[in-house]
This record gives structure tokens, sequence and C-alpha cells, in this order.
């Protein structure tokens, strides 16, 4: 048979073969042959397609294109249940030959292409025909998104090693400034004793010269007396005596006084190098303020960059592939406290309303935790103390905006609550659970009381006074001066004492002979702890802070908890503010702790993985898959950023306490 050119038509080259099953049918579409050819095509444009047949022959060729056969093409896709059924027409037939068998390359068009499988068989082709563009572009994409993430991360520890480097060479100085002052005053306080042995000596000098002169003066009358009534040989040797030590107390006097002038002029000089050691001391603690407020910014916006566009939710970790995806209900609260402080309330509000709007709940509230992206549950759990902490957070909105559309929301909660609520005061855990612990509790009494004092309601007033008189009557330990963890369970929680305090108040609790500053002592001594710290950058420091309880109860090493020492910051807070009108020195102490430990938390500090540049975060301890003592462990990573230790830290750096609307509004409590 005669060779027929090939048509230069561009074809699509898919990059794998597709079955095709060829049956010859007439004009008017009717079958001419049972024998299904088989065959295959890799070549498909929007006209027709090229497809090889094997089992073809020569006169069959022929009667093909001369007498006006048709195809009916059978074409199956991979991962597709059904066959597409594409009527065609030959336009040309190649035949070539090999050592085994003839081979028939045969080009037709779709005589029917706005028929649906012929329009699904192109856009087919089409779409195989961008995959490996694709994919390569997504290749390039990805690859330029880890080098990005790499150079990002590089950065973020330049930085982050870059302001710790300014810190320590800030706090070096104020310690060298420190000691000179201390020297100076020391100094200064031997010249000011110096000086009032000088001005006593020159008041006793100056009476003793009084005291010559007038001797010296009754002393001349007197000879002279004599010298008329007995004609003597002379004046008097007492009268020259005394002359001899008048002189003497001159001289004296002039040398002290001239000692005393010296000591004045070092004193002056003493107190203009104290004012410029004073002010040189001020302009470092405005940079290291500045410094430090740079942290605060790196660390909000870790919080801020990693809220999800699908949810609003934030990942409670970041390195720990275990708990990547997981936002833990309690962490959010955090978030929108934050949110609300830096007046990023379109934030705040995007998180409520997931909470509102789109969270599968349980018993009529929220489950522990939920999926960042999808917001599916993660933890099939209700609690108390998360539920709580969400109405607060949701309170503080409230009060931020004056916007109540949420407050049906927090009645919602806060009722759920005084459901659990037993004829002792006491709430347990949860649903399914018959513990109780002082942590929810004392979660329970700040809402109830935020409640009451937004609402008026009575209700409210009763409930958080029950709770506090289980706290009281069954959890507080007199000769401890601490919280027990829970009913019936003794155990040592520091949050008994980082949430009592703040929850509470330093001025009901001694109204309630509770002695805060005895429970905060207690907790030094069994929970805080010292540790040796090396943070993602490779750099070591020596850490003081609070563990979740007495580690020798675990038989562990301590591990500092950046949320629970924050927590701690901000109790060292609520007792600076009560001492602040009441005791100057206690002020100044409760203020020194707060600041010591805050500093001791900018230590832990770690370059966070974020999407977008100048993150920093704090991981949830010091130490890796670490029991707490209390029913779970820290994460398998020390690097893992956590939004608990974060938010809390910043709550704390912005001197928030949480577990109160407005102070004005609750000072009476507080």
């Amino acid at each position: 048979m005669p060779r027929i050119i090939i048509n230069n038509r561009k074809y699509i080259r898919v990059p794998f073969t597709l079955p095709v099953s060829v049956l010859l049918v007439d004009k008017d579409a009717n079958l001419m042959w049972q024998t299904v050819y088989q065959g295959f095509t890799r070549d498909i444009n929007d006209g027709g397609l090229c497809v090889d047949i094997v089992n073809f022959d020569d006169k069959l060729a022929e009667k093909v294109l001369n007498e006006g056969y048709s195809f009916l093409l059978n074409v199956d896709l991979p991962n597709s249940s059904s066959t597409l059924s594409i009527p065609s027409q030959p336009k040309w037939i190649d035949k070539s030959q090999t050592n085994l068998m003839q081979k028939y390359k045969i080009g037709v068009f779709f005589t029917a292409p706005a028929e649906k499988d012929t329009r699904n068989l192109v856009k087919y082709a089409a779409s195989l025909n961008r995959r490996p563009r694709q994919i390569f572009l997504i290749g390039i994409l990805f690859a330029a998104v880890c080098l990005l993430s790499f150079v990002n991360d590089v950065r973020l520890k330049f930085i982050n090693v870059k302001l710790n480097k300014e810190l320590f060479i800030i706090n070096d100085e104020k310690k060298r400034i420190n000691l000179e002052l201390l020297k100076l005053e020391k100094l200064k306080s031997e010249l000011e004793q110096n000086l009032n042995v000088a001005n006593q000596e020159i008041i006793n000098l100056s009476s003793l010269t009084q005291k010559s002169a007038k001797a010296i003066v009754q002393s001349g009358l007197d000879n002279i007396r004599e010298m008329k009534e007995i004609n003597s040989n002379g004046p008097a040797t007492s009268g020259a005596s005394l002359s001899i030590d008048h002189k003497a107390y001159e001289t004296k006097l002039k040398e002290i006084d001239k000692n005393r002038n010296l000591i004045k002029k070092k004193l002056i000089e003493l107190v203009q190098e104290q004012e410029i050691l004073v002010k040189k001391q001020d302009e470092l603690e405005s940079s290291s303020e500045n410094l430090a407020d740079k942290k605060v910014a790196l660390m909000y916006n870790w919080i801020k960059n990693n809220q999800s566009p699908l949810t609003g939710l934030v990942c409670s970790y970041k390195g720990d592939s275990e708990l990547e995806n997981i936002a833990f209900t309690y962490d959010q609260a955090l978030c929108i406290l934050n949110f609300i402080e830096k007046k990023d309330l379109g934030n705040a509000k995007r998180l409520i309303d997931f909470f509102v709007f789109k969270a599968r709940k349980s018993a009529g509230v929220f489950l522990n935790a939920y999926h960042v992206n999808n917001g599916g549950v993660m933890e099939w759990t209700v609690h108390v103390g998360p539920n709580a902490w969400l109405a607060m957070a949701i309170l503080k909105y409230i009060e931020a905006t004056e916007d109540r559309t949420y407050l049906k929301d927090v009645y919602n909660i806060a009722n759920f609550i005084i459901s659990l609520q037993d004829r002792d005061g006491g709430i347990k855990g949860g649903t399914d659970v018959n513990w109780y612990s002082t942590e929810h509790n004392l979660d329970a009494y700040a809402l109830f009381r935020m409640m009451f004092t937004l609402t008026n309601n009575p209700k409210f007033k009763l409930a958080y006074q029950k709770v506090l008189d289980w706290l009281i009557n069954d959890i507080y330990i007199k000769d401890e001066f601490r919280f027990k963890r829970g009913k019936n369970d003794g155990l040592i929680a520091t949050d008994t004492a980082s949430f009592g305090i703040p929850a509470i108040g330093a001025k009901m609790m001694y109204q309630k002979n509770i002695d805060p500053e005895k429970m905060i002592e207690f907790m030094e001594k069994k929970t805080k702890v010292e540790v040796n710290f090396t943070n993602n950058e490779g750099e070591q420091y020596n850490i003081k802070g609070f563990d979740y309880t007495n580690p020798d109860r675990l038989g562990r090493k301590g591990v500092v908890s950046s949320e629970w020492t924050a927590q701690m910051v901000t109790t060292y807070q609520v007792m600076a503010d009560y001492f602040k009108s009441r005791d100057k020195q206690k002020y100044k102490y409760y203020k020194d702790k707060a600041n010591f430990y805050m500093k001791e938390l900018e230590k832990m500090l770690i370059s966070a993985e974020c999407e977008k540049f100048d993150s920093l975060g704090l991981p949830y301890a010091t130490g890796a898959s670490a029991e707490t003592g209390h029913g779970w462990v820290t994460p398998r990573s020390p690097y893992a950023v956590s939004i608990a230790g974060t938010a809390y830290t910043l709550l704390a750096k912005y001197k928030i306490n949480p577990f109160c609307l407005n102070q004005e509004k609750e000072k009476h409590y507080l």
C-alpha cells in the first residue's frame, strides 16, 4: 500500500501510554467487524490523536482509507471506573516494520469534538502535559521555600544571638556600674563619717579655744592685779602656758578645718561621679528595655503569624511532629488575651468566632483541643479549666470592645460549670470525671467573680463564694501555707500558688487568714530550680525558674517551665501591686523578684519556625520528655516552641493579671 505522509499537526505528548480499543464502524456508526483492535496512544490534541496498532494488516488499512470506515475509540484512563467512547475518522496511516511484527501508526480526527468524553480526554491529556512542568515548578517553589526558611532561620538565629549579646553586654555594664556605685556609696559613707568626726573635733576645739581665750584674758587680769599688789618679778607663768595652749588649739583647728574642706571637695566630686554613673545606669536600663521590647515584638509576631487563615486558631506547638496540628483551647484563650492587649481585636474576634460558630461541642461546651487548620476535634474531653479560661478571655474582649454579642456564650459556659458544683462548693473537673482540681476551681472562682462584676447577677456571687469556702475549708493546708492539688490530693503543684494568688488576690487572702507571702515562700523552697539550658543556637545559659512540682518527688532533675515561671512572675507582680501603697520595702522586694524571673525567661528565647520573618518563642520547658507529675510530659523536642509559654510570658511582660477585669472594678477583691 502507498505510504501516506504523517500530518504535521502538533500533538500533546503525554508522559505515559493510554490503552485504546478500536472498533470499525461505517458512516452510519454500524459495527463492521466484531474484531477489537488493541492499541495505545501518547499523542493527543484537541482535534484528534495518533494511535499505534499492532494487529492490523495492509488490506484492512487500505479499506479504512478508501471506503470511508470510521473508528470508535474506547480509551481507559488511569484511576477511572468508566471508559471514554470517542467517534473518530482515520486521516492517515503509517506502517513500520520490525523484526517480529508490523506496526501501524494511525492518525485520526475527532468527529464529535464537543461530546463530553472527547472533551474529557483532551482535558486529561492537557493536564498530564502540564504535570511535569507543575511538578518542576512545585519543586523549584519547594526548594525556594526551603532556602527561604533556611535563610530565615539563620537570620532569626543571628537576630537572637545579636540581641542576647547586646543584652549581656548591657547587663555586664550595669553590674560594673552597680559595683562602682556601691564602692562610691561606701567611700561616700566613710567620707561623711570622717566629715562628721572633723566637724565634731572643730566644735570641740572651738569650745576649747574659746575657753582658752577667756582663760588667757582672765589670767592677764589676775597677773596685773598681783603685780599691783605685790610688785612681783614678772608675768605669771600660768598665763604664758595658757597662751601656748591657745595657739596650739588654733593651729589644730586650722588643720582640721583644712581637712574638712578637702573632705567636702572630695564629697562633691563623688556626688558628681555618682550622678554620672546613675545617668549611665538609666541609659543602660533604657537600652535594655528597648532590646527587651524588640524581643517582645518578635514573640508576638510568632503568635500572630501562626494563626491559621482557615480557622483563626493558633497552633499550640511548633517543632514537635506529634503536637504540630493541635490547638489546645486553653492556649487559644491566652492568644485572645494577647490580641486584646495589642489592640489586635480583629484576630481576637476571628478566634472567638471559631468557638462560637464552628467548633464541635460536647455537653454544650468546648472540648480540650481542635485541629488548627480544619477545626476537627483532637481531644474528645471536656474539662472545666479550658472552658473557664476561654470564657474569661471572652469577658476581657467584651470589656475592651463594649460588644456584648458573646455574653450569652459566656453565660452558657458559666452555667455549665455551676452545674458541676457540689453542695460543699467544689467543682468537678469535667463531665465524665469524679476528681476535683484546685487549678480548675481557681479558674471557675475568677470566672464567676468577673461575671458578677460585669452582670451583677447574684447567682455568680453565690457561686464564687461557695468555691472560695471550699478552697479554704477543704483544700488549704494551714501549717504548710499552701493549697493541695485537689480534693483528697495533697501533692504539690506550683500553679496552685501561681493561679491562687492572682485569682483570689492578696487582699482577700489576708481577709480569709491565708498568707500569700508564706505560700510563695513554700513554692520557692519546693519548686524553684536552677538548670543549665542550651538553646537552638548552641548558646548555654544558667536559668533559675519554677518546676511543675517538687522534682525530688519524681526522681528527676529540675526543669524550668516557661509557662509556670511566667505565672509566678504575675504572682510577684500581684504582690507588688498590693504592697505599693502599704509597704515600700515589700513592694520593691516583689517587684525585683518579678523583674528577675522575667530576665531569666528571656534566656530561654529561641528562634521560632514561622512562615514570616522575625519571630521568637519560648519552649515549653528546659527539658524534653520530662514528667510533669500531673499526668503529662513535656514535648519530645527541647526546641518545640510553645504557645502557653510564649503567650503567658507576654502577659507577664505586659503586667496583665488574666484572672480579673479592669483592676479598678475589682480592686475590692484584689
